[in-house]
């Protein structure tokens, strides 16, 4: 009899977050905060933490953040996560920090990606761990301010996600050069993305905070390695009168003794073998 009472105390004391699951999975909400279930039910946090561990075993919700959940829907129940594009804005307003997706992320949410990316890249103006949950795996790259204007929104199941809009994602593969996988990884990249950008969206440039650097070899690789002249031409235009130094292709090899492009001002102290 004490048993029978016991599994009725624990099947009430469950009750209201399948409830409260259910509901949410019905609006279409995935993500839910600590501080949310809190404010909906008046119990006790030690409750609260025990009907969320019990969930948390069943698979039905996975912690993302200390304070931060989201729900697993049957459809990933396999996986035991969402994907990220899911749940990183609600993530990321939770955390009340600006954000968009970039690099690798941002080129395949264009349909520029040779092959998917296996990790998801999120900008931002914080320093943060990379983020590693039943084997997805997010990680926040530091930018010093987001660039609002050149941030598009794409639709996702969940909602709206803020994604680079081309141009930010070319920058932003040359200046994130190396968490990308190189320059011949790159400029496999570039080959795709090119096919969404027309050379009047460079303009966007003179309106964003920028370094000249990356788009001297952004504008070589377009010139020399895409053949993409068109495209090459209009961001000269826009970047001409900041070219001054010389840099290298490759910042991480030795820059004497290469030949320099004279239009771009890049010493060619590398060889990009990408599969275009």
């Amino acid at each position: 009899m004490r048993v029978t009472t016991h599994v009725n105390i624990m099947n009430k004391e469950y009750q209201y977050l399948q409830q409260f699951i259910d509901d949410r999975q019905s609006r279409g909400r995935y993500t839910f905060s600590l501080e949310e279930l809190r404010s909906e039910f008046k119990v006790s946090d030690v409750a609260l933490e025990r009907a969320i561990g019990r969930y948390i075993r069943k698979n039905r919700i996975v912690s993302i953040h200390k304070g931060f959940y989201a729900l697993v829907p049957l459809e990933y129940r396999s996986m035991g996560i969402l994907p990220p594009e899911q749940f990183i804005d609600d993530l990321m307003a939770y955390l009340q920090k600006p954000y968009y997706m970039g690099l690798l992320t941002a080129a395949a949410l264009h349909g520029a990606a040779h092959q998917r990316p296996q990790e998801s890249y999120v900008v931002t103006v914080s320093n943060m761990r990379p983020l590693y949950k039943k084997g997805v795996k997010v990680n926040f790259v530091l930018k010093s301010s987001i660039p609002a204007n050149a941030l598009i929104d794409k639709k996702t199941l969940t909602g709206y996600l803020k994604v680079s809009n081309p141009v930010l994602t070319a920058y932003d593969l040359l200046l994130y050069l190396y968490k990308v996988g190189g320059l011949s990884r790159t400029a496999e990249i570039l080959s795709e993305l090119v096919e969404v950008i027309k050379p009047e969206d460079w303009g966007i440039l003179s309106e964003i905070d920028v370094k000249v650097a990356p788009l001297q070899r952004l504008g070589y690789i377009l010139e020399i390695t895409l053949e993409q002249t068109a495209l090459a031409d209009s961001l000269y235009q826009v970047i001409q009168n900041q070219i001054r130094y010389r840099v290298p292709l490759n910042p991480r090899k030795v820059k004497t003794g290469f030949p320099v492009n004279n239009r771009w001002k890049v010493i060619e102290n590398y060889q990009i073998e990408a599969e275009i």
